[in-house]
């Protein structure tokens, strides 16, 4: 990691780092990642910019394989996807994705990577929820950007079910809605789903929020890493599942 990431990321909850934001040009700089080129910001996204192509395409380790163990031509839903890094790497090894992004930022770099790339991938300007919504969208393309939600939000977010109807049935879902994901780990309907249609469900539980994972005990699950966990309605197909994810360099 650079000087420039390091320095950001000790600052960022101070006024040298609000004065970052405030001052850093928002210019779109391209980055090399798995054969494309990926859009970013420099002043929201200096974190990745900064890194080096092997860094950025293994810094999450298993996560960023997953997509390589589905079945070519599994449909993905990534969910947070901000500027798009697990979409690309779900697109380039194969697989139709639906990107939901609620930060008007981050869609445009998204829409700008996969317009040059002519990516198979379908991006969604609107939070995801259990339910309906109202929220005031962000506007940058931070990976941090949280959903404000208030009764007299411009934006009303999309329901899994209303995704369901609007797009095609994934194989896996891939989950980062900087602690949202409560909402899903309750609801009954969305769990009921989960097994029904035998997803995959890839999810970051944010255990700093949750206080302890997996929340789904009784669902065949394992860990990816310290944040991420996989479930799946059938734990024979995890276990056949978990043997064909690369072993990451």
């Amino acid at each position: 990691m650079s000087w420039l990431s390091d320095f950001k990321i000790r600052h960022q909850n101070s006024a040298i780092g609000r004065a970052w934001h405030l001052l850093a040009p928002p210019v779109t700089v391209s980055r090399p990642f798995f054969g494309m080129r990926v859009c970013m910001n420099l002043r929201d996204n200096v974190d990745d910019i900064t890194r080096s192509r092997h860094d950025l395409e293994h810094r999450e380790g298993k996560i960023l394989s997953v997509p390589d163990a589905l079945p070519r031509g599994a449909v993905v839903w990534d969910i947070g996807a901000n500027v798009g890094l697990f979409s690309v790497k779900a697109a380039v090894t194969g697989h139709p994705v639906v990107a939901f992004e609620c930060a008007e930022g981050a869609c445009r770099l998204l829409r700008k990577t996969v317009r040059r790339a002519n990516l198979p991938v379908t991006v969604v300007e609107r939070a995801f929820s259990v339910e309906p919504i109202r929220y005031f969208p962000p506007k940058s393309s931070n990976p941090k950007n949280s959903v404000r939600f208030a009764p007299d939000g411009p934006a009303v977010s999309m329901t899994f079910a209303e995704a369901m109807r609007a797009y095609p049935e994934p194989t896996l879902v891939k989950m980062d809605i900087e602690g949202g994901e409560m909402a899903f780990f309750r609801a009954d309907a969305f769990k009921k789903w989960v097994l029904e249609r035998r997803v995959f469900w890839l999810v970051e539980v944010h255990h700093a929020v949750l206080g302890a994972w997996p929340e789904w005990k009784d669902v065949p699950h394992s860990p990816l890493d310290a944040d991420h966990v996989l479930y799946a309605a059938d734990g024979k197909v995890l276990e056949d599942f978990m043997r064909r994810l690369p072993t990451s360099e």
